[in-house]
């Protein structure tokens, strides 16, 4: 049974908005967090084959520890959100935080092991706490090696997406401007034909890339009520 343990974790004020939004994560005074799989309601999430398995859920989150585990989905939809997470990887490992989904692909927050995998010498836009495929994470990110926790966060809302890795915003990236176009363009993404690709509502993913990861203390809030572009 999933249970899940409440994080201390201090965190940015959005109630001015993100154009406010500088410097180190200040204390939270905007919605509340809930966990992002409620204690003991296996109703929030499902797998992304009726024969995965090799998820393992402990108190405090959840692993990938087994071939075959599938990709752990949201049932939710999420647009407008914040999610806070701790992570890690097996040595040699890669995993991602899915989200704004449409048909299994969109926008990730990167969990690799950059030292030993293989796709980390794609440069850092494939590397830990990007943007990936899309946009790289800030130089001398604080990133702790493979075995070790590390804190993501992930900020959307609009057409505004942050990510943030041990306390320090790593990545941000406006989906309006000529610098996502070039990126979106130069991307693997590009030839997905995704109507309004990374700006829609969609379900949180947590992908199964052949190799274990964990996450705990995971929780979201969503940040609006806006009505998300529907896609076809």
């Amino acid at each position: 049974m999933f249970q899940h343990a409440a994080t201390t974790l201090c965190l940015i004020c959005l109630t001015a908005g993100l154009a406010a939004c500088t410097g180190a994560p200040a204390l939270d005074t905007g919605p509340p967090f809930e966990p992002l799989f409620p204690p003991g309601d296996t109703s929030a999430w499902r797998l992304s084959s009726s024969k995965a398995k090799g998820w393992v859920f402990t108190e405090t989150g959840f692993g990938r520890e087994q071939d075959g585990a599938g990709t752990l989905i949201t049932t939710k939809p999420y647009k407008d959100f914040e999610l806070v997470f701790e992570w890690k990887v097996s040595v040699g490992g890669n995993s991602g935080v899915i989200y704004r989904a449409q048909r299994g692909r969109g926008l990730e927050y990167q969990v690799l092991d950059d030292e030993r995998h293989r796709a980390a010498k794609g440069g850092p836009i494939n590397q830990s706490g990007a943007l990936y495929n899309l946009k790289a994470p800030i130089d001398n990110k604080p990133y702790k090696p493979a075995g070790q926790w590390n804190t993501g966060r992930i900020i959307a809302v609009g057409d505004r997406m942050e990510h943030w890795l041990n306390g320090v915003k790593v990545v941000e990236l406006d989906l309006t401007g000529g610098d996502w176009e070039a990126s979106y363009r130069k991307s693997k993404y590009a030839e997905l034909n995704h109507p309004n690709f990374g700006r829609v509502a969609g379900p949180i993913m947590f992908q199964d890339h052949g190799d274990n990861a964990w996450y705990r203390n995971v929780r979201v809030r969503q940040l609006s009520d806006e009505p998300s572009v529907e896609s076809k």
